[in-house]
């Protein structure tokens, strides 16, 4: 009865499912990289920071886009915030290869280092 009223509810499911997936993985390196790179002393205070500045950009981001629902609709807010995404998905790839490109050939890095200071005098 629940599948006629609503055609798409496993879709959603799913992909409801698949966003957790993501979404765990992340705060898992998060939180990861936090237990591997901080102090022990360090550790409480940067996570409650890491937390409060969290807490603070979601609802930031609430208000903004409560706000903007209201003025240029729903559908165009979602459509903008897939194409930022895909947008953040892309810089991060390219940036990603490039650290793996210097770890790779370190010797890269060196010739476009000496090309740049060579280039500013």
């Amino acid at each position: 009865m629940l599948l006629l009223k609503f055609p798409h509810f496993l879709t959603a499911v799913f992909l409801i499912a698949l966003i957790g997936v993501v979404i765990v993985s992340f705060f898992v390196t998060t939180q990861t990289l936090l237990q591997v790179n901080i102090p022990d002393k360090y550790r409480g205070r940067v996570a409650g920071a890491l937390n409060a500045i969290t807490s603070l950009a979601l609802l930031l981001g609430m208000l903004i886009t409560s706000m903007l629902g209201d003025r240029i609709g729903s559908v165009t807010l979602l459509a903008t915030g897939s194409c930022l995404n895909v947008l953040n998905g892309v810089v991060t790839f390219v940036m990603l290869w490039n650290v793996r490109l210097r770890l790779d050939h370190p010797e890269i890095e060196q010739e476009v280092t000496q090309s740049i200071m060579e280039s500013m005098r």
